[in-house]
């Protein structure tokens, strides 16, 4: 049969069965050849076959292991990073840190200048101190107005009663007084014609002139007592009218103290301002407290110091970050799995972690949580295919894995990378 010239080997029939041999181009069947060993030619077969089992055996492991784990290489160490910054503005005095330093909470790292503070604080203090004052001076004058006014109310209600009781008795001695006048004058009238018939008399020699005197007498002694009844009447008179007067101002202080209770009113609400004004002064004084306690920078966290961007002579405040504190513990690891991974995945199944940064060597984990969207749906400018121009692409969902116990020695970072391996199948 004829060989093709592009190969160079060919089997010959010659010799003792058939075999592969060396056949130039420019030959055919019947050019030189060379037999291969047997040693060799026994082999081939065998090493193929294993070769063969090998890649079976591989593949069938790697599907029975998959179907019951899923991987991802897409993880990192997580934890919560504290920002610190200072809570208060202020002038930086000393800074008592520096980067990669350990650190426990409480620790102070930076301290401001607290001048500007113990001023603030003792001004809250003297207005304290000033506003409980007035509370005390209130309190007096309530107690005060309590008493002046219930006194003044009894007094003012007694002057009443003692007025009306002078004008009732200025009455009588007015009505008095005008039945002393109506009998002075009966008897002056009667005196006068006595006098009258006397002095007729006296012409006629009937009277003495004695006689005649006397009734000149008893006429002025009788005109006497009808001025004297009238003078009564009128001091009586006034006296009336003095005891109205004093009637109308008894009256006028018992409305003024029948205010007494709208003066106490008025008492107690003065104090309660200043009670107010003292528990603003309080607060006041408890600011400035605070305040000068946020002089001292601290700690909020266990952790190691990183990013420290403060240093002495800077104004900060609450709005700037000082530094940054990075945990050491509490760490937690993020693993983005891919959309068709999760079908058996639960929370608190068995995981193994491998971390780079220890080549690759495995924790034992556990999951803590598994994500209710994909990391896609957080992004700044979220996918929308509303357009009809889609493309699927698979998705990822974060996954919360906690890895069961660090050994001693194991320093877990935020940020490394890892590679997460969950038992789906338990």
């Amino acid at each position: 049969m004829d060989i093709a010239l592009e190969s160079p080997l060919a089997f010959s029939s010659e010799g003792s069965g058939d075999r592969p041999v060396a056949v130039t181009p420019a030959t055919s069947a019947t050019s030189n050849t060379t037999d291969t060993p047997p040693a060799k030619r026994g082999r081939a077969p065998f090493v193929l076959v294993g070769l063969l089992a090998a890649g079976a055996a591989v593949f069938v492991g790697s599907r029975v292991f998959a179907a019951g784990a899923e991987t991802t290489d897409d993880a990192q160490i997580e934890g919560h990073v504290a920002q610190v910054a200072a809570r208060t503005s202020g002038t930086v005095e000393r800074v008592l840190v520096r980067d990669h330093q350990r650190v426990h909470a409480g620790d102070v790292l930076v301290t401001l200048d607290p001048v500007d503070f113990d001023t603030r604080l003792e001004s809250a203090r003297a207005e304290l101190a000033a506003a409980e004052a007035q509370r005390a001076a209130a309190e007096a004058q309530q107690a005060i107005t309590v008493r002046s006014a219930a006194a003044g109310l009894v007094q003012a209600r007694g002057a009443l009663a003692q007025a009306a009781s002078t004008e009732s008795s200025q009455d009588a001695l007015i009505d008095q007084a005008s039945a002393e006048i109506t009998s002075a004058e009966a008897r002056e009238s009667l005196a006068r014609h006595d006098l009258a018939r006397s002095e007729a008399m006296i012409t006629s020699g009937a009277m003495t002139q004695a006689e005649l005197d006397a009734r000149r007498t008893a006429v002025a002694q009788a005109e006497a007592a009808t001025a004297a009844a009238r003078a009564r009447r009128a001091g009586s008179i006034d006296a009336r009218r003095a005891s109205f007067a004093a009637i109308s101002t008894a009256r006028g202080r018992v409305l003024a103290s029948d205010t007494v209770d709208a003066q106490v009113e008025a008492a107690r609400a003065a104090l309660a301002l200043a009670e107010a004004n003292v528990a603003r002064a309080r607060a006041a004084v408890h600011t400035a407290e605070v305040n000068r306690g946020r002089v001292d920078v601290r700690a909020p966290i266990d952790g190691i110091v990183e990013r420290r961007s403060v240093e002495v002579g800077q104004n900060v405040g609450p709005e700037r970050t000082l530094l940054a504190i990075v945990p050491t513990e509490g760490l937690w690891i993020v693993a983005n799995f891919k959309e068709d991974q999760l079908s058996s995945m639960r929370e608190g199944q068995e995981a193994t972690v491998e971390i780079d940064s220890y080549g690759g060597r495995e924790f034992s984990a556990h999951v803590e949580s598994i994500g209710a969207a994909s990391g896609s749906r957080f992004a700044l400018i979220p996918p929308d295919n509303a357009s009809g121009n889609f493309v699927k692409v698979t998705q990822r969902v974060p996954v919360i894995v906690r890895i069961t116990r660090v050994p001693a020695g194991v320093t877990l970072r935020p940020g490394l990378s890892a590679e997460v391996t969950v038992a789906t199948a338990h």
